[in-house]
């Protein structure tokens, strides 16, 4: 398990075995660290309507010119909506395994981003709250398993709590990027799916190291680490890479503006028909095609969260391993 592996990291200089993140997978890539007794939200809601909100929510918290209530406040509120969703999702059978991209409905479509947005959010967390109290945890924001609620996270070294929300980020951003690709032929572009099999190569060939470094007993040896950490990609490899996501995810973005000013432009000349043809596209493909490309757009920005969190992971190592021997930070 990916995340099993990296929490091995973060615990390397210690005799106690490493933490677990309790996460539950569906058949379809489904990531979920939650209860089932959890649920209390307004069931009469639109899944639709509560994705609007919790992506708005995450919007606003990054756009501090327009935020009307604290970042922590509206990404917690973002990963309650979210979570509410995913089990919206199982209980409906809104997603089934071994549907393809043709069988899910275009109002089901934007739901698949569900994951991605958990990812995000998690980023998004602030380690240290705005009024200096505690670490925004995973477990503060009310999304990890009961044994993690109940406990103080206060005294939780603040390299630790951002491990554990970096954690969670990159199996939420794996989890939705395989849900993508079991849809098959017409979602994911294949450079997209090539470059997503070589991450989880990249992950196989990790997982095997950071095992030998946790079970390393001179693993406190900086030296030691060093070696560990020089494995992957070239920063040639990983320059080329970027310039490749950036230019796909720029095509896309250019697709999809084009496509979202023809919906506006609908709008804007009051077509009431939707089997109308206009500009080669009738209100139901041009509403199809418009929310895969955000989809694709968002699965190259997983991409390279998914890759930069490795370089933020061996650095808050680095501090976790200095914290373990009253170093600091």
């Amino acid at each position: 398990n990916y995340v099993s592996f990296l929490f091995m990291e973060s615990t390397m200089s210690s005799s106690q075995p490493p933490p677990q993140t309790k996460l539950y997978h569906d058949s379809n890539g489904h990531v979920d660290d939650h209860d089932n007794n959890d649920n209390d939200s307004d069931i009469d809601t639109p899944p639709a309507e509560t994705f609007s909100k919790a992506k708005a929510l995450l919007d606003n918290a990054n756009d501090n010119s327009t935020a009307t209530s604290s970042p922590t406040t509206s990404i917690s509120k973002a990963i309650a909506l979210l979570r509410e969703l995913q089990l919206t999702i199982s209980k409906n059978g809104i997603f089934s395994k071994n549907e393809s991209l043709e069988d899910v409905a275009t109002n089901s479509l934007e739901l698949l981003g569900v994951e991605f947005q958990l990812g995000r959010a998690f980023l998004m967390l602030p380690t240290i709250n705005s009024n200096n109290g505690p670490p925004a945890a995973a477990a503060d924001s009310g999304v990890s398993n009961n044994k993690h609620r109940n406990n103080d996270t206060t005294g939780e070294s603040p390299s630790m709590t951002r491990k554990k929300n970096v954690l969670l980020a990159v199996e939420y951003f794996h989890g939705f990027l395989k849900r993508l690709e079991n849809l098959g032929e017409g979602m994911l572009l294949p450079d997209t799916i090539k470059d997503y099999h070589m991450l989880l190569d990249l992950e196989d060939e990790r997982q095997e190291i950071d095992s030998e470094k946790y079970n390393c007993t001179s693993s406190n040896d900086s030296n030691n680490i060093q070696r560990f950490n020089n494995t992957g990609l070239s920063p040639a490899q990983t320059r080329q890479l970027k310039i490749q996501r950036y230019q796909r995810k720029k095509s896309t973005s250019q697709t999809l503006s084009h496509l979202q000013s023809l919906l506006h432009r609908r709008t804007r000349l009051q077509i009431e028909d939707p089997g109308e043809i206009m500009d080669g596209y009738d209100y139901e493909s041009l509403l199809r095609n418009s929310r895969i490309e955000t989809l694709r757009e968002c699965a190259e920005e997983a991409l390279e969260e998914i890759q930069s969190s490795r370089g933020e992971l061996e650095i808050l190592e680095m501090a976790l391993m200095m914290e373990s021997r009253g170093g600091g930070m």
